[in-house]
């Protein structure tokens, strides 16, 4: 009688615990670094919108343009 493993992540079903391991600690690497490049995604769409928001003749404005100078 064979035992499937179930990923945790992927729903994938293993036939053994060795392959079974390896195969969740890759889904977990996979998920993690999904995790980290939505958030980083996130931050830079914050920062263009806030960019976006401010008005070329605003005193924030002004302010990086004389630092420019």
């Amino acid at each position: 009688m064979s035992v499937n493993f179930k990923c945790l992540y992927c729903d994938h079903y293993l036939s053994s615990r060795n392959v079974y391991s390896q195969h969740v600690k890759y889904c977990n690497e996979l998920k993690e670094l999904n995790t980290s490049t939505e958030e980083s995604n996130n931050d830079i769409s914050d920062t263009v919108s806030s960019i976006n928001e401010m008005s070329l003749d605003s005193d924030d404005f002004s302010q990086i343009e004389e630092l420019q100078n």
